[in-house]
């Protein structure tokens, strides 16, 4: 569920009936292939977060998310953009006038300015860096999020797991369920998918990533990771996940 201009995708913190999924991508980093770079000069990806009470489908708490991307100019956008390059940043400019802004570091923490020009830092946030050509990382990155439309409830379970073989497997899986609130029903699961277990190799360099599948499909993506030493969190595409701690 997407709200205002911030581009806030809320998930319900509550968990309903327990589904696995499990993705797993173990990536590392020796290749040949050219670098890839952002085609624009980017500082930082910043990714943050708060719950909030949500009244509506279910009242409760809901996990908001906020995204920044901070360009060496001290301008900003209040999204992190996907694919990194001129034409996605002009176009968002054009149409979310109101969303550009402006950053500052102080010490390790970027601040963004508000309407009122008055720098702060977003809630939790988590800055996240451009991969080195050569970088490595090993573990496990875990995320569930769940969206509600109507009496529909959506669920996506993904982990990814990152190895230093140089190749990759990765799998989704997601499902849906409805409640019937006139007969006060428990919920009913209407539909799952799962893409099973997909391999390959990647090219990671700078903000992007490439994964090469042995079905010959190529996907683009933006990547990026937390400047912590364990590489706490990572940007894979549209998804900002935690590193897993079993």
């Amino acid at each position: 569920m997407a709200t205002s201009s911030l581009n806030i995708v809320m998930t319900k913190l509550s968990v309903w009936p327990v589904l696995s999924a499990v993705m797993v991508i173990a990536l590392s980093s020796a290749s040949a292939d050219p670098a890839i770079e952002a085609a624009i000069p980017v500082e930082a990806l910043v990714w943050s977060w708060e719950t909030k009470f949500q009244s509506y489908p279910d009242a409760g708490m809901a996990l908001i998310e906020y995204g920044f991307t901070l360009l060496r100019d001290g301008s900003c956008v209040r999204t992190i953009l996907e694919p990194l390059d001129d034409a996605t940043l002009a176009s968002y400019r054009a149409k979310h006038a109101r969303e550009v802004c402006r950053w500052k570091k102080a010490a390790d923490t970027y601040r963004i300015a508000d309407a009122s020009g008055a720098f702060t830092a977003p809630p939790h946030a988590v800055a996240m860096r451009a991969a080195t050509k050569r970088e490595q990382l090993a573990g496990t990155y875990t995320r569930s999020k769940t969206g509600h439309l109507a009496t529909m409830a959506t669920w996506r379970g993904t982990t990814i797991t990152f190895d230093r073989s140089g190749h990759f497997e990765s799998a989704v899986n997601t499902a849906m369920q409805t409640t019937d609130r006139s007969t006060s029903r428990q919920p009913t699961v209407v539909g799952t998918s799962s893409t099973g277990v997909e391999r390959g190799t990647y090219v990671l360099d700078g903000f992007a990533i490439e994964l090469h599948f042995e079905s010959g499909r190529l996907e683009r993506h933006v990547f990026a990771t937390s400047g912590d030493r364990a590489h706490g969190w990572i940007r894979l595409g549209g998804l900002t996940l935690p590193r897993s701690t079993r």
